[in-house]
């Protein structure tokens, strides 16, 4: 059964050069269920998870020039420090897996109106990097990085702001 075939899977180690956004194949592994891999991103997408096809301190370290999302709306403001080098938009049921709050016991609501995407200028405005934490029934999980003040340090470029419908 080929990768092409509907319902076939194929797993692949992928290896990412941090010096350039370059990704490239290296070596096939064993098949993982439920999942499809993401038009050479090095990365598989299940449902509602995001897997690194080989795991390690290098796959998650944030760098410069690296692409970065933020989720945004109602009582979350723009300037907020959780960002993602996951675009939302690539991942099914996104609000569940980044632990968006719902207004539930934490009594904040982002709404996920609106997206920024955005170009990390320097890796060291990154304080934390992590799996997002549940909150408000939400499961949590995908890759998160922490960058407070982003705006005052110009940590980020902004590239586009866009407005989201349906809400993630």
């Amino acid at each position: 059964m080929s990768a092409s075939t509907p319902g076939a899977t194929e797993n692949r180690t992928w290896e990412k050069s941090l010096a350039t956004t370059e990704t490239r194949l290296v070596e096939p592994l064993q098949t993982l269920g439920g999942h499809q891999e993401n038009g050479g991103a090095g990365y598989d997408y299940a449902v509602d998870c995001l897997l690194a096809a080989e795991t390690t301190a290098a796959d998650t370290a944030p760098f410069a020039g690296q692409k970065l999302y933020r989720v945004y709306g109602g009582d979350s403001a723009a300037g907020g420090a959780s960002w993602s080098p996951v675009n939302p938009g690539s991942v099914a049921n996104y609000r569940d897996v980044a632990g968006l709050p719902s207004g539930g016991a934490s009594g904040f609501n982002n709404s996920g109106r609106f997206v920024i995407e955005g170009t990390l200028q320097d890796p060291a405005g990154v304080v934390n990097v992590r799996s997002a934490l549940p909150l408000d029934g939400n499961s949590g999980g995908i890759l998160e990085y922490i960058i407070p003040n982003w705006q005052k340090t110009g940590a980020i470029q902004v590239n586009r702001v866009s407005g989201v419908n349906p809400e993630f």
